[in-house]
């Protein structure tokens, strides 16, 4: 079940991408029941973003994922009733954090509750079906670029005193060039 956070809703999602196909999901209830997205959901308290996106794809796909790097960040302001004036204090602010994910091996299997389906869809059809999120293509089409945040290390970063995990992300464009990334 989802926290409450006071108004800001975190969630996190992955792209995961084989062998010329995605990981989708089809909705399984409310008013986009029927529609494909990325696997994905909120975060829960303690979680990180990484672990509350492979946490996700999992329920959802039984699919095991390693995340390799963050490809888009969706930031937004929702009202607590869609498409009607709200005062400021029922807004509510949501980031969404989407990682390319490699799959670790297995079959989709829907989790029959939220989704309806899951499986590996081309990928080109996936970005032109209409009934694909416009979000998820986004996030489709930027997992096929070779950029992204990718994570440090963890060598070069100390720990902060106040935190059980810390995990910068960072631009690392000579990673795809060949190179070994930046140096010090």
């Amino acid at each position: 079940m989802p926290e409450d956070f006071g108004g800001i809703v975190v969630a996190a999602g992955g792209v995961v991408i084989d062998g010329g196909k995605v990981l989708l999901v089809q909705v399984a209830y409310g008013r986009y029941a029927g529609h494909w997205m990325i696997p994905g959901g909120q975060l829960e308290p303690g979680e990180s973003l990484e672990a509350c996106a492979v946490r996700e794809v999992y329920e959802e796909t039984r699919i095991c994922v390693r995340p390799l790097r963050i490809v888009g960040v969706r930031s937004g302001v929702t009202s607590a009733t869609e498409g009607e004036e709200a005062p400021p204090s029922a807004a509510q602010t949501n980031v969404y954090v989407a990682f390319a994910m490699a799959s670790l091996g297995g079959e989709p299997v829907p989790d029959g509750r939220e989704v309806r389906r899951a499986e590996f869809r081309d990928i080109h059809e996936a970005l032109t079906d209409p009934l694909v999120f416009p979000l998820s293509k986004d996030m489709i089409r930027s997992a096929l670029l070779p950029g992204g945040l990718h994570p440090l290390d963890g060598t070069s970063t100390p720990l902060p005193a106040s935190y059980r995990h810390y995990l910068p992300y960072v631009i690392q464009p000579d990673v795809h060039r060949g190179g070994r990334g930046p140096t010090a």
